[in-house]
């Protein structure tokens, strides 16, 4: 055994987050201190779970209304397609901030 070589010990990285967290991006996308531009791009990062990068490179046509799906033909760090929900609370403050 002693020709193994010792590998360390990890903190864990945990797929969630904690109600308290999840109370404080919430509050935070509801308050006044944010332009709709802001809680727009919060909201899509934290209800859809989209990378920066992909948020950043999203065109209008990438949002299908009358379906309720997000569609993103290529992922930026995969290349893969992409559909996803549109929740209700994601469609309206992009439609606040196009419109």
């Amino acid at each position: 055994m002693s020709f193994l070589l010792l590998v360390p010990e990890r903190q864990k990285n945990y797929d969630y987050l904690k109600p308290w967290e999840c109370r404080l991006i919430e509050d935070a996308l509801s308050s006044d201190r944010l332009s709709l531009r802001d809680k727009a791009i919060g909201g899509m990062a934290y209800y859809t779970g989209l990378r920066s990068s992909d948020i950043a490179n999203l065109r209008l046509d990438d949002f299908d209304i009358e379906n309720g799906l997000i569609v993103i033909a290529g992922q930026v760090k995969t290349g893969e397609r992409l559909a996803l929900p549109l929740r209700p609370v994601v469609r309206d403050a992009y439609v606040l901030s196009v419109y």
